[in-house]
């Protein structure tokens, strides 16, 4: 008996170490093609981000208030976009088309910022392509998975971890390139990596779902969308949206509000005071900070995520023992 103990827990020890050293072990490989796809499209839309506020106040000499304006519009553009550009995919061009479209729409957006007289259709085709690109290419990774299977929250994560890397480089890459080479050449990178997404999406495409236009909903789907239930959930996803508005409402201003007054009313310079022949001065590019917090989600997401799930754990083993006591021990 306890020579089988043994073993079962050896098997188990070697199957957590196999998961911690491959954590795509076990879900479907469109996941990583997707994920790979987020890192591209993010450094090409925080990229842009990183360099639109300045752009327009020291190229286009808009002034501070004008810019904001024209930043904010374009975020609420960005964020709207996607209700009716996941309605068109649903119901006419099917997930592939739209990704196609959207992601094509955004790299022909980032090559037009270039030219300054296409400053505002820019901006429109950005928006426009955000909103046919992003609903349509989430939805895909909840499709690789069979309804309620428990794998799916971690594949959302594995996504996540790719969105938040692509936004954590974008500001580096973009913003470094832009400050140093021009404006221009940054957009033109941001460019080039949505071309990279669109470029990884086309290749791993034999390994994604196929479009919910080409399949016909199976009688679990069918039983799944009672009224009552379908109503109940639209309830409490308007309620967490309402929520996160103000989240991200806040969030936004780093790329506008934060990012002008780091411009500013920060001092990156750093020196050695120690160096009496010489002074070593080291200066820090504002495009940096606009990653810093994609860098602690990205660093730190996953750590809680464990964290919860094994204080999870615990309290069910704890419910259990609780419940079945001596009895449950007897049995086994």
């Amino acid at each position: 008996m306890n020579t089988r103990l043994h073993c079962l827990n050896g098997n188990r020890v070697h199957s957590r170490l196999a998961r911690f050293r491959n954590p795509l072990q076990g879900h479907p490989p469109g996941v990583a093609i997707l994920a790979f796809t987020e890192v591209w499209e993010r450094m090409s839309y925080y990229g842009m981000r990183a360099l639109l506020v300045y752009y327009m106040t020291k190229q286009l000499a808009f002034s501070q208030s004008h810019s904001s304006m024209v930043y904010g519009l374009y975020t609420a553009a960005v964020w709207l976009a996607p209700l009716p550009g996941g309605a068109i995919a649903d119901r006419y061009l099917g997930q592939h088309r739209a990704v196609l479209i959207g992601g094509s729409l955004m790299a022909l957006g980032h090559f037009m910022m270039a030219f300054a007289p296409l400053f505002f259709p820019a901006l429109g085709a950005i928006a426009i392509g955000n909103g046919l690109f992003k609903p349509n290419i989430s939805t895909q990774v909840g499709d690789l998975y069979p309804l309620g299977d428990p794998r799916r929250d971690r594949g959302y994560s594995i996504y996540y971890v790719g969105v938040n890397f692509g936004a954590f480089i974008a500001p580096p890459i973009c913003g470094t390139i832009g400050e140093l080479y021009g404006w221009h050449w940054g957009f033109g990178v941001a460019g080039f990596g949505m071309l990279a997404a669109l470029g990884t999406y086309q290749y791993g495409r034999r390994w994604l779902p196929p479009d919910r236009l080409d399949r016909a909903p199976d009688d679990t789907t069918l039983r799944a969308a009672a009224p009552g239930l379908e109503w109940k959930k639209i309830l409490a996803l308007g309620a967490i949206s309402f929520c996160a508005a103000f989240f991200w409402m806040v969030f936004e201003q780093q790329g506008n509000t934060i990012a002008l007054w780091a411009d500013s009313f920060t001092n990156r310079h750093v020196s050695d005071p120690g160096d009496m022949v010489s002074v070593v001065e080291w200066s820090l590019h504002h495009r940096f900070d606009a990653g810093t917090n994609r860098h602690l989600a990205f660093s730190g997401g996953e750590k809680s995520r464990a964290f919860l799930l094994r204080q999870t754990r615990d309290r069910r083993k704890y419910r259990r023992r609780s419940l079945y006591g001596d009895d449950r021990r007897r049995l086994c």
